[in-house]
């Protein structure tokens, strides 16, 4: 820390669940303002987890009202923007261990030191188990966390840990939000309604016009040779599809690679074929047609219902073809896998779209429910309005606006299930 300011005009601070968050200080112009207000200096208050970046500073001038300094910033969780992954990435593990790989191999401890970002960590592992399966190639690191976590209902954030030998270290995580919804078993739930009195203002929206449920995947070569697979099943009037380019994602992995995907492997030779052999292979179910494919090459696999997710696990298998002379050279994955790399974009490219229902609104910031004592950024809770619209919804983002009215939180709420 090098400083305080502990008056200022105005703040507003966004905190958003997946996307980036934001702030602006509006703040006197004075010879310690401009000392600590610099391009790239952090802002960190003493409330909140989100860090921010400064990224823009505007000196207003007015012979009236005074000198005053505009400053803009950014959410430390854009720091993984600044590097794409560098090469051929496979993960055969779960959510979790894929976002910390790409994080490591492309800020943390990145093999080219050059790209190394100086006190940017992971925190500890939280031990989430969704499962993934997916091969990525040359995408931004920060865009592909918020797509799989969009996907998979994760939110992640960037904190600034304990000050450490004098260096200040900031830590990426994931995180879920809890469940605090009347539909839950949470005492007392989370509601917010003109009926209690906790909601000030509201805007509602039902927007339709990114919509798309059907995503057709194209993979591997050209024409009618091209591997493809879909994911959806919606039909008629009610069907929006796409077309999403797997051409980068691959059946041919290193060695070295697919020992990283699949540790607990060994050799297995047959004649003139090598393959790699593991005990026990968990992937996840993303469509009927793939179970069924699944379910035909491997009659003897089991399925798993974990969370409400579906995996289908798998017994002694041979997940790939070793080059016959060379360990080292490159290592044909079986079709199944490469499947599931398929389906696996194309869900997540299909998270990006969808007919979105949401519910902004001013609460009172000391009536009822407190914001960060009672519910945190990410929760589901229930939101009504006063023309009877109910539903369970998440908080992804929460604006506070700070200045000499008072604060006002602004939470924006995206609907689970409306009734």
């Amino acid at each position: 820390m090098i400083g305080v300011i502990d008056y200022y005009t105005s703040l507003i601070w966004a905190n958003r669940f997946v996307e980036i968050g934001d702030c602006e200080l509006y703040v006197e112009a004075t010879d310690k303002t401009f000392q600590l207000l610099q391009k790239d200096y952090f802002l960190k208050r003493k409330d909140d987890d989100m860090i921010c970046q400064i990224k823009k500073i505007e000196l207003d001038t007015d012979a009236e009202s005074g000198n005053y300094l505009i400053v803009t910033g950014r959410d430390a969780k854009s720091i993984p923007d600044q590097r794409v992954i560098w090469e051929q990435t496979n993960v055969n593990s779960t959510v979790e261990e894929f976002i910390r790989k790409i994080v490591n191999d492309s800020v943390v401890n990145p093999t080219d030191p050059n790209r190394k970002i100086a006190n940017f960590s992971l925190a500890g592992e939280k031990g989430f188990t969704e499962a993934l399966s997916t091969q990525v190639s040359f995408d931004n690191v920060g865009a592909k966390v918020r797509e799989v976590c969009l996907a998979n209902n994760f939110g992640y954030m960037v904190q600034l840990g304990a000050i450490t030998t004098n260096v200040n270290r900031l830590f990426l995580s994931i995180y879920k939000g809890t469940n605090r919804s009347a539909s839950q078993t949470v005492n007392p739930p989370v509601i917010f309604s003109p009926d209690f009195e906790n909601i000030l203002s509201t805007k509602y929206m039902e927007d339709c016009t990114n919509l798309a449920n059907v995503a057709l995947i194209g993979g591997e070569g050209e024409g009618n040779q091209k591997i493809t697979g879909s994911v959806g099943t919606a039909a008629g009037i009610d069907r929006y599809e796409i077309y999403v380019d797997g051409s980068d994602i691959s059946s041919n992995v290193s060695y070295d690679e697919m020992v990283e995907m699949f540790p607990d492997g060994h050799i297995v030779v047959e004649g003139a074929k090598v393959f790699w052999q593991v005990d026990y292979l968990k992937l996840i179910i993303l469509t009927d047609a793939q179970l069924a494919e699944m379910q035909s090459q491997f009659p003897d696999g089991v399925i798993l219902d974990t969370n409400g997710i579906r995996y289908y696990i798998i017994l002694n298998v041979r997940v790939a073809q070793i080059g016959v002379e060379d360990q080292n050279s490159d290592c044909v994955i079986i079709p199944i896998i490469y499947t599931t790399y398929l389906l696996n974009k194309g869900n997540e490219s299909l998270a990006e779209y969808g007919d979105v229902t949401s519910f902004e609104g001013v609460v009172d910031p000391v009536t009822t429910f407190v914001y960060k004592e009672d519910y945190f950024l990410g929760d589901i809770v229930t939101v009504r309005n006063e023309y009877g619209i109910e539903a369970d919804a998440r908080i992804t983002e929460i604006v506070e606006t700070c200045d000499e009215n008072g604060t006002n939180i602004e939470p924006k709420f995206e609907y689970l299930e409306v009734s």
